[in-house]
């Protein structure tokens, strides 16, 4: 640890933005919003495998045979909307990655994290949303929570998302649409999947981009 070195190394053919690592595959977004598909079990020599075509990929994250994607909504007056998803991928075979289901959310996807049988979803100003992901092709939402400084809908605007057991980490950015600063740390209590329930709100100077848990 006191020596870190590099070990290994491939051109992805672009920039590469979030990766994610199971099973002796790498998730990688590229700036064309394709998920490349990496073998890493040797770390010396990754092998391009495969690749998943997506839009506006914003987060991800992975669990067994699933990849979870997080997707910001675009569009304006120069094109038409398309709207923020969570997209399931089947990766049981990392060669050909397919999606087995969507599901629609309110506001942009900027952080997915998933434990158990639910994801947990930093969406933007609508706050954290719970959905069941038991059946994967069958995705249904169980439980949103406030998350901003101050209590209300569209108050938090949230970034990234960690969770251990009972509880979520939520860091927000901010300000929210109603011009009122949100810049923080929500935590969140998942005991009930259902009823998430805000507990406590850490104030911070600035935007919480990022959330680990050690």
């Amino acid at each position: 640890p006191a020596e870190p070195s590099t070990v290994g190394w491939i051109d992805t053919g672009s920039s590469a933005g979030e990766v994610v690592v199971a099973d002796n595959h790498a998730f990688i977004v590229d700036d064309l919003d394709h998920v490349q598909v990496y073998e890493v079990s040797d770390p010396r020599a990754p092998v391009w495998v495969g690749e998943y075509i997506s839009h506006a990929v914003a987060s991800l994250a992975v669990l067994d045979k699933e990849l979870y994607i997080g997707t910001e909504s675009t569009g304006g007056w120069w094109s038409p909307p398309t709207p923020s998803l969570l997209e399931v991928v089947d990766v049981s075979n990392p060669a050909i990655p397919y999606r087995v289901a969507n599901y629609v959310t309110p506001r942009s996807v900027w952080d997915v994290a998933v434990s158990g049988t639910d994801a947990y979803l930093a969406v933007d100003t609508a706050g954290l949303q719970v959905v069941d992901v038991s059946i994967p092709s069958k995705v249904q939402r169980l439980g949103v929570a406030e998350t901003g400084r101050t209590r209300g809908p569209e108050t938090g605007d949230g970034r990234d998302i960690a969770v251990s057991g009972d509880y979520a980490y939520f860091g927000n950015s901010g300000p929210d649409e109603q011009g009122l600063p949100q810049t923080g740390l929500a935590v969140v209590d998942i005991s009930n999947p259902t009823h998430p329930e805000r507990v406590a709100f850490i104030s911070t100077q600035g935007d919480v981009n990022r959330v680990t848990l050690s």
